[in-house]
């Protein structure tokens, strides 16, 4: 997963349906659920 900033987003962890993913230069957080294709990010970045 790539994040705003181009990076690489690296995977935090999993629980349940949910993906948690990090980027660490920037902070942002995502979560997504691979089974609906929903990502949500934290905190409300826009995504494309």
């Amino acid at each position: 997963m790539i994040c705003k900033c181009e990076r690489e987003m690296l995977l935090l962890g999993v629980t349940g349906q949910l993906v948690f993913f990090v980027c660490p230069p920037c902070g942002l957080l995502a979560l997504r659920n691979p089974v609906l294709h929903v990502v949500i990010v934290v905190p409300g970045e826009v995504w494309k």
